[in-house]
């Protein structure tokens, strides 16, 4: 049995179908970049590779489990920050926000962004100015992607 939604067929499971669905026809098309050439926008959310493995899956021969989508965040590069701090770059005020323990007020305090090191900066294990935040908790280190893709526009394959 196939269903027609605004130009994608789909099969739909029941008892004459194939315990496999598949989308037939889709008008979409997705560019794959290497990390090592393009990198995406600041807070995009991406189709990525890992290059590692995340976690055990023995019924996954193919590495189906190395795809995620997470979001793109930069940081800076240990000679950007050098940079900053002799003033060949912008040095840029940033507002960092605590609570003292035991816990009370949040307290802000204002520093140069060449003195504090946030998620995507070269530090530590990351060893490019950047990371993938995964959706949820976790984060991947910039250098454990090696592919990633542009999400596909829902309202272009749905047609809305």
């Amino acid at each position: 049995m196939s269903k027609h939604s605004r130009g994608v067929k789909v099969l739909v499971k029941n008892s004459e179908a194939t315990p496999i669905e598949t989308i037939t026809t889709l008008d979409l098309a997705m560019s794959f970049y290497l990390t090592s050439e393009d990198l995406p926008e600041d807070g995009e959310y991406v189709l990525i590779h890992l290059l590692k493995n995340n976690w055990g899956d023995s019924d996954d021969p193919l590495g189906k489990r190395y795809w995620k989508v997470a979001k793109f965040r930069e940081g800076i590069s240990e000679e950007d920050r050098l940079k900053m701090k002799n003033g060949e770059l912008i040095d840029p005020d940033t507002v960092e926000w605590t609570c003292p323990t035991p816990p009370g007020k949040w307290v802000s305090s204002e520093s140069k962004r060449s003195t504090i090191y946030k998620c995507g900066d070269v530090h530590g294990n990351n060893l490019v100015p950047y990371v993938w935040d995964e959706i949820g908790p976790g984060a991947y280190f910039g250098q454990e992607v090696d592919i990633w893709a542009r999400l596909p526009d829902l309202d272009k394959i749905i047609g809305a």
